[in-house]
Order: structure tokens, then C-alpha cells, then sequence
């Protein structure tokens, strides 16, 4: 269950995303693949999607994010 005590702390942002890697993948997966659509109707486009990590707190906060949004690779854009 993700029940805070401090509602005001908040399960949101990150720290969503490092308890459940899976919001984090399906994100940038959706980003990757609206890029990728767009690329296939307009092939001179070259679209450079921006993907930001909200509410960084620490540095292990970026990197653990970082390594699952690499994780997640444009894997689609490669093509």
C-alpha cells in the first residue's frame, strides 16, 4: 500500500518513480514512442524530446532515475 504519514511530503515526483520503476518506464517509453510516431508522419522531422526528473532531492535520487529512464532506451528511435 503507499500510505504516507505526512501527507504534505508526499509519495509524488522521484520518489514515485524509485518505488515504482515501472510509472518511471512507462513514461518515457510513451515519450519515446509519441517521438518516434511523429518521425514516422514527417520523416525530415527530428524531434528532441526533453525528459525531466521532478523533485530531485539528492544525488542517488538522479542516479537511481536516470539509470531506469536509460533503462527504458530509445530503443524505438533507433530503428
Amino acid at each position: 500500500s503507499m500510505h504516507e504519514e505526512n501527507p504534505m511530503l508526499g509519495l509524488r515526483g522521484c520518489r514515485l518513480g524509485i518505488v515504482k520503476p515501472e510509472f518511471t518506464r512507462m513514461q518515457v517509453e510513451a515519450i519515446i514512442s509519441a517521438a518516434a510516431d511523429f518521425m514516422e508522419q514527417s520523416p525530415e522531422a527530428k524531434p528532441h524530446p526533453r525528459i525531466m526528473i521532478p523533485l530531485i532531492g539528492s544525488i542517488s535520487e538522479y542516479k537511481n532515475q536516470a539509470n531506469t529512464l536509460h533503462s527504458a532506451g530509445p530503443t524505438r528511435l533507433e530503428r
